[in-house]
């Protein structure tokens, strides 16, 4: 018996037995079964019909919001998949175990930040993609190490954040624009 799969329709898998009927009328493949797949749209916030979000799923945003992590890297430093965190925040199931020690400890170096600084962590790493990964990395460690995490943080507080300068914010040059066009004009014989 072949198993057919339908992998990321959202829908439905069924297994029936064949309508007499069609069972009558000799089957070249001898199949006794039918499968039928049906396709439903996925879940979104939109189904739940203005039912409020579970305690979880306010903490998971909260740590969204304060880390500035998208779900992959939620679900990394959690060390979960990614459809077990999208399963706790529709409220299908609820974190358990070393899980719920993990949102613990980062609620917690959330609350230690808090006291030893106004600005946000997401502040603190916003426009540093090399610190943020780092971050990132002591946070994924099978144990956090807070001490690690805070002197990041602060370290990175004390030099402020660092952006690239727009277009308009860069300083023009010292030499006059006669100077620059004398320049150009030697450079190309013109």
């Amino acid at each position: 018996m072949g198993l057919m799969l339908c992998v990321g329709t959202g829908g439905d898998l069924s297994f029936e037995t064949l309508p007499p009927a069609l069972a009558r009328r000799g089957n070249p493949t001898g199949a006794t079964y039918q499968i039928r797949c049906t396709s439903e749209r996925r879940r979104d916030a939109s189904d739940d019909g203005g039912v409020a979000p579970t305690a979880i799923a306010i903490i998971l945003n909260a740590l969204q919001q304060e880390f500035g992590l998208n779900i992959s890297e939620l679900s990394t430093v959690l060390q979960v998949s990614r459809p077990t965190v999208y399963s706790w925040i529709r409220g299908d199931s609820e974190p358990r175990g070393g899980s719920l020690q993990r949102i613990a400890e980062l609620q917690a170096l959330i609350k230690h930040w808090g006291l030893a600084s106004s600005q946000s962590i997401r502040s603190a790493v916003q426009g540093r993609p090399v610190e943020r990964k780092t971050l990132i990395g002591l946070l994924t460690e099978k144990e956090i190490a807070t001490g690690d995490v805070i002197a990041l943080l602060r370290d990175l507080h004390a030099s402020g954040v660092r952006r690239p300068l727009g277009l308009r914010e860069r300083r023009s040059s010292h030499r006059s624009a006669e100077a620059r066009q004398r320049t150009f004009s030697e450079e190309t014989g013109a």
